[in-house]
Formats: structure tokens, sequence, C-alpha cells
């Protein structure tokens, strides 16, 4: 019998623009901590609607691009190393399929941010990049996962589990309160319902 071996991960771990210059400090940390890593960088800011409503957006292209370049020469530095590690990007698009963090198996490709899932797709390389569904609990059409719309080509894993709580079921002592404005914990969205 062939033994099976349980490695560690963390797929969701979200360096946002202000902590691009840490990137070496979580990296020597998800080393010590984790079998093998990635990273998903996430371009986004909040700021005011001209009526004073917060709004989440994506950052000016021209820093969204410099971030990810840094990434990776990063990734490109660490390449020689004994650790396993993936660059990526959290996408959401317009909020009707669900987050994902996108990872790639190779450092050259780009950042993309198409409203849908479908055009997400259509950019990034089948079978050498990812689009992992992450906090899928949350209402659908509000950033919550869209199933009718998943491709299990492009996205054969999903979080089940996160800082903002489980979304394997809408029955749950873990709430998914985190973030108010993506709606509360809907079953429609859930992994059992996926």
């Amino acid at each position: 019998m062939k033994k099976k071996e349980l490695l560690w991960s963390d797929f969701h771990s979200n360096i946002h623009p202000k902590q691009i210059n840490d990137l070496e400090n979580w990296y020597d940390f998800a080393k010590e901590m984790l079998d093998f890593w990635g990273v998903a960088y996430y371009p986004f800011l909040h700021r005011k609607s001209k009526h004073g409503l917060p709004l989440e957006d994506t950052i000016p292209l021209e820093d969204m691009q410099k971030d990810w370049e840094y990434i990776r020469q990063f990734a490109e530095e660490k390449s020689e190393d004994d650790f396993t590690f993936f660059m990526g990007y959290e996408w959401q698009g317009n909020g009707e399929d669900g987050d994902h963090n996108v990872y790639y198996l190779n450092n050259d490709q780009d950042i993309h941010h198409p409203m849908t899932y479908k055009e997400l797709l259509n950019k990034i390389p089948k079978s050498q990049a990812m689009a992992i569904p992450h906090h899928t609990g949350y209402a659908v059409g509000h950033r919550g996962k869209n199933w009718a719309t998943h491709d299990y080509e492009y996205s054969p894993f999903t979080e089940i589990y996160s800082s903002h709580g489980s979304s394997e079921s809408d029955y749950d002592d873990l709430p998914m309160n985190v973030h108010i404005h993506m709606g509360p914990r809907d079953s429609k969205g859930t992994v059992m319902q996926g």
C-alpha cells in the first residue's frame, strides 16, 4: 500500500499594497510553518463614493503592475530555494461569481481583473493556472460563490475555512459575519451546495 503524505499550506495569504515590502518576512514565516505556500496579492483599496458610501476598488493599474513585477522578481529569486512558492492574486470581478485567488504554475503570467469568472478563465492558461474560490458561503451575487458558473478544470479546489469563518455549510457555529457588506452566510454558495 502506498503511503500518503499530509502537507500543509495556506492559499489565502492576502498581501496588500502597503505590505508589499514585508513579502520577505511573510515568506520566511511561511517557510518555517508550511510545506509550500502561495501568496495572494490583494490589489484593492477602500474609497468613498461621491455620496460617501464605502467602496472597494482596484488600485491604479500602474501601481498594480509595479507590485506584480516586484512579486514576480521575488518569486524568481526564490525559485532556487528548496521551498515551493506560488505567486498569485485575488480576483473579485463584479461580485456575481464569487472571489477567487488565482495562482500560476510559472512566474511569467500577468494579473487580470475582468468582470466575470468566465472572462477570467479565458485569460488564464488552462493547466498552468488555477482559481481557488474562497469564502464561498457569503451571499451569491455579493461575492459568494456562484456554483452555476464554476469550472472544475480551472478550479479543482475550494476554500472551506478562513478568518471570515466556515463556508462548508450554512449550519455552522463559525459565522461568516466578518464583512457584513458581503452579506450573511447563504446556503447557495456553500461548499456543500457546490
